[in-house]
């Protein structure tokens, strides 16, 4: 370690061996450079007049007792009067050391040496120990070359700050495989209302957080794209996977006029049987043609049938069926009788309210038959397959010759041929109003 120092730093230092400086006059502001003597009452160069500047000259050459560079006078250090060697590993002019000093000063103004110009250090390496670093100018460059020139990017390639630790070093470096600052440890915004802005505009901001409590990012404005997540919560929502998961009511709003469309590679399954609600109810081919709604348009066939919708349309779907009514009388008993046979078969109830029955009955009371062809025969002719039989007797006449009598009627074959019924026929039409069947006599037709 080498530092170079214009004049004691504590007590403790021996007194130099020259004779003090003394304080420069205003015609000393013709001072030329200076060339730097060892002083072993520094134990470092020392440069014993004022001048424009001072060099070390080859007095430095060397570290320690390396090999093949031996330094003179080293460690030429002044640290307080304490001692602070160098290390002697390594190879000479491969490895670190500094080979020459040259401190230039500022202006001189009324004999007194003004600080504004530039200070410049001419070696590989420079340690500057102090408790406090403070640099006026705005700009610290990093990576000038010797001729004050701008390298291009392959030359500051790796330029940056290295804070050196046992640890590991912290280090903030432009990297031109990157072309970027790169860091390799951790950045943390100490101030919950600091911000991470590109171009003046923020990308990121906290919601803001006291000591001990986690501090979210509350916006991400104009974020376009991420990489891929194994995993992300949002809220009371987590996608995982392939799985939406969410600790309370799932909501998709898509108010647009787009509607949600949805590709799926296989059926669409509720796996714990819940209910599906607030489904728009479908138009029916029936409601679409009643008459006043011709602006309505039928559903498509593939439109998902809601409760509403099944029951709509069975309440509107008629009961229908045939009832043979003969021996069941005419009239309100006829109705009554009716009535009761659709209540025990399709019980009348406050859900099905205002459906209807329709039935259409036949009645066989006083109806008469047709087709069928009856044979008779008398009985002293030959059967040829009448139906009828007659026998007959002959009976005396008071007045006149004996008179000839049926006697007797017998079934001696089977009629044949088709027989025509021809009954009572009506339609009865019933409404339910919750309790029971109620006969509606403007809708009952009797047919002729």
């Amino acid at each position: 370690m080498l530092a170079f120092a214009l004049q004691p730093t504590a007590p403790q230092t021996p007194a130099p061996t020259a004779p003090v400086t003394p304080t420069p006059t205003s015609g000393d502001a013709d001072a030329v450079a200076q060339e730097a003597a060892f002083d072993s009452g520094y134990g470092a160069p020392r440069c014993a007049n004022v001048g424009s500047s001072c060099d070390s000259l080859a007095l430095l050459n060397g570290r320690g007792i390396i090999t093949n560079g031996n330094e003179p006078n080293h460690s030429n250090t002044n640290k307080n009067g304490a001692v602070c060697n160098d290390g002697n590993s390594g190879t000479y002019q491969y490895d670190e050391s500094i080979e020459q000093i040259t401190v230039t000063a500022g202006d001189i103004i009324s004999g007194t040496p003004v600080p504004s110009g530039d200070f410049i250090v001419e070696g590989n390496s420079v340690n500057i120990e102090v408790g406090t670093l403070k640099v006026e100018d705005k700009n610290i460059e990093l990576a000038a070359l010797n001729d004050s020139s701008i390298g291009n990017d392959t030359i500051v390639n790796g330029a940056g700050i290295i804070i050196n630790s046992e640890d590991g070093n912290k280090t903030l470096t432009w990297e031109l495989a990157e072309n970027a600052w790169t860091f390799n440890q951790n950045i943390d915004l100490s101030s919950s209302l600091s911000t991470y802005k590109i171009n003046g505009s923020v990308k990121l901001s906290s919601t803001g957080s006291t000591t001990g409590v986690l501090s979210n990012i509350s916006s991400a404005p104009q974020l376009t794209s991420v990489g891929t997540l194994l995993d992300l919560n949002v809220a009371n929502l987590t996608f995982e996977n392939n799985t939406i998961r969410s600790n309370g009511t799932l909501s998709i709003n898509a108010t647009g006029i787009g509607g949600i469309n949805i590709t799926a590679g296989g059926p669409i399954s509720v796996q714990d049987n819940q209910e599906m609600l607030g489904l728009a109810t479908p138009i029916s081919s029936r409601v679409a043609n009643i008459p006043g709604n011709e602006a309505l348009t039928e559903s498509a066939d593939s439109t998902v049938a809601t409760k509403g919708y099944v029951d709509s349309e069975v309440l509107a779907t008629p009961i229908t069926f045939s009832m043979d009514v003969t021996g069941l009388g005419s009239g309100s008993a006829l109705q009554s009788a009716v009535a009761d046979f659709i209540n025990d078969m399709y019980p009348a109830t406050v859900d099905n309210t205002g459906k209807v029955a329709r039935i259409h009955a036949t009645s066989y009371a006083g109806a008469t038959v047709s087709g069928i062809n009856v044979t008779v025969r008398d009985d002293s002719e030959p059967d040829s397959g009448e139906v009828l039989t007659l026998s007959k007797v002959f009976v005396d006449k008071i007045t006149a010759e004996s008179q000839s009598v049926v006697r007797d009627v017998a079934v001696s074959n089977t009629a044949s041929g088709t027989a025509v019924l021809t009954p009572a026929r009506q339609l009865l039409v019933f409404a339910s109003n919750g309790t029971g069947w109620v006969y509606d006599a403007i809708a009952s037709v009797v047919y002729p």
